[in-house]
């Protein structure tokens, strides 16, 4: 099945659905050069076996393809973890707005998705993008900008 669900285990290998929650680590990944269809999406979610937080919320850290630099963190819920895997494009759940958005809808800095990731607890997500500009709202290129000390 050249487009069925793929799982790895973090090493590069594939793994089954229902093996995906034995692995330490996942990535949610797919074999055919084309975005999920929903229902994929929505069966790939449930068999990940994300552990939300009471909110039904999941936090994800963005990370530039290629160099690694952390970009932002934001929440997750489970209809944005599909439209990112559908969309390819980052998606998010606003706290203060209460509501789903699309990371570069309004500045243009879009996220295209290159894999999301979770790890070895299932919760947390790491989201590998191509950034097409700053991640941060006030213009810099990450959310990361200030130190401590």
């Amino acid at each position: 099945m050249a487009d069925s669900i793929r799982f790895t285990d973090g090493q590069g290998d594939p793994d089954t659905a229902s093996a995906a929650r034995m692995a330490p680590c996942g990535i949610l990944g797919y074999t055919a050069a084309r975005p999920f269809d929903e229902s994929h999406a929505r069966a790939t979610v449930a068999a990940a076996g994300f552990r939300f937080d009471e909110s039904g919320l999941i936090p994800c850290i963005v990370q530039q393809e290629g160099t690694g630099e952390v970009l932002m963190m934001a929440w997750m819920n489970e209809e944005s973890i599909v439209l990112t895997l559908t969309t390819r494009t980052t998606w998010f759940w606003s706290r203060s707005r209460q509501e789903l958005w699309n990371k570069g809808t309004t500045s243009g800095n879009v996220q295209a998705l290159r894999e999301l990731r979770y790890d070895c607890d299932e919760d947390c997500l790491l989201a590998i993008v191509d950034s097409s500009g700053p991640a941060c709202h006030t213009g810099a290129r990450s959310c990361f900008y200030r130190t401590l000390g």
